[in-house]
């Protein structure tokens, strides 16, 4: 995201064409969210696939 890379709220702003500033913080807001999801989601994800290398490691 440009805001983690540097960028001020009021460039975001610009590039994106927003009118008002509350939308690009909408914006920035909701992304943080969702790459916080995504994030969990991998981990959970790589936790079951290492969970399930075990289990195939002692089956066998």
């Amino acid at each position: 995201m440009a805001i983690d890379n540097g960028a001020t709220i009021m460039e975001v702003k610009h590039l994106l064409r927003h009118k008002s500033i509350a939308t690009t913080q909408r914006y920035i807001l909701r992304t943080k969210k969702t790459t916080g999801a995504v994030d969990a989601l991998d981990a959970a994800l790589a936790d079951a696939v290492r969970g399930r290398a075990r289990e195939n490691d002692t089956c066998g």
